[in-house]
């Protein structure tokens, strides 16, 4: 192994990191993993927070700094009406890709997580499926995502490295973050989510504490609040456009509006539509075209540098209330334009979308969150 490094020791970083995802030097690097994120570094609104999971470039934003309005009155619905939002967090800025899923799930069979090579089982991954405490994480049909049984790794089909993982359940986005927190040298008294073992879940859903520094999904506030926050000084010198509120001195998209967008979902010109998102359908039912997922990051971010809040998947939220619900936002590749709205999904606006714990679908990824 020392002799393939001090020949590639001359190899541009970038080629590195290409080649580590194609051959079995990637896997003897990963094992070795070392975090480089630096989130105590960051406390300003729309700081990029970079770094690297075992080769896997992924980054985060601040989506609420010290300079944030707190409390933050932001705008929610379709009407725009006023919530109040206090917490400081820190988003992914773009949904997990299938390499990242790939990576944080071969830790966990590493570190011994799945006791068992066949699939169905209690608590294994084979061939069909990946299972915890008895509950699917991810069906490998449809997905790009995959477990060889022989090498014993979990692999993703070429060219699809950096598109959306799908096909994974609540059950799985959830063990997704447990296990990320405990590989970036986490514990148990840092991961958000309890209730669940080898063998079973808590009948009710597991219990959340989202006070923990691990990672978890957005809450579905968190979420609205990143989709929509735009700046502090208005966006224009001149009189303040249609796509823009004013909250408390701060600047928030309409909620008619697509994440991102300069525009209202409907407007006669799609351009600022079209630049966002991958979508389906316009809203007087003319087809874009789009047929399937797309890589992440391949539109213009929103105003504070997170990609694809609005089209591509549908992202699992938590509902961190009485009851455990995981709230679907932003609208999917196959959507209708108006289902990518920021204003869509709040319990008295319309009807809202919710995913059992247990669902999976080819529609639905997930992006992670980290409270500041």
């Amino acid at each position: 192994m020392k002799t393939i490094l001090q020949k590639l020791a001359w190899v541009p970083f970038f080629i590195l990191i290409i080649s580590c995802q194609q051959n079995d030097l990637y896997d003897e690097i990963y094992r070795s993993y070392n975090p480089i994120h630096n989130f105590d570094a960051s406390d300003t609104t729309g700081d990029r927070v970079t770094g690297a999971y075992n080769g896997v470039p992924f980054c985060y934003i601040n989506a609420k700094g010290a300079d944030a309005p707190d409390p933050a009155s932001f705008p929610t619905g379709f009407d725009n009406s006023s919530k109040l939002f206090t917490g400081k967090f820190f988003i992914s800025e773009t949904v997990v890709t299938n390499e990242l899923f790939r990576v944080v799930y071969q830790w966990a069979y590493d570190n011994k997580k799945f006791n068992s090579d066949n699939s169905g089982a209690t608590n294994g991954v084979g061939n069909l499926d990946a299972n915890y405490g008895g509950n699917g994480l991810i069906q490998f049909a449809g997905s790009k995502v995959s477990f060889d049984t022989t090498n014993k790794v979990f692999k993703v089909e070429s060219g699809f490295e950096k598109h959306p993982v799908v096909n994974v359940t609540g059950y799985g986005a959830i063990m997704f973050c447990n296990w990320l927190t405990e590989m970036t040298g986490g514990n148990e008294d840092d991961m958000v989510y309890t209730g669940m073992d080898e063998t079973s879940w808590s009948v009710s859903g597991p219990n959340a504490d989202t006070l923990k520094r691990g990672y978890r999904l957005p809450a579905d506030d968190e979420w609205e609040y990143a989709a929509r926050y735009i700046c502090k000084d208005p966006p224009a010198p001149q009189s303040p456009p249609t796509y823009v509120v004013p909250i408390n001195g701060y600047w928030w998209t309409e909620g008619n509006c697509l994440s991102g967008s300069e525009t209202r979902y409907d407007a006669s010109d799609s351009t600022y539509n079209d630049a966002v998102a991958v979508y389906g359908e316009y809203w007087n039912g003319s087809p874009t075209g789009v047929s399937s997922l797309a890589a992440v990051g391949s539109k213009r971010p929103n105003q504070l540098g997170i990609y694809d809040m609005s089209g591509n998947v549908w992202e699992l939220c938590c509902d961190y209330g009485a009851v455990f619900r995981l709230p679907m936002r932003g609208g999917s590749y196959q959507s209708i334009i108006d289902r990518l709205r920021v204003g869509d999904g709040s319990d008295i606006y319309s009807p809202p979308s919710y995913k059992l714990l247990d669902e999976h679908d080819v529609y639905t990824g997930f992006r992670v969150c980290k409270t500041k």
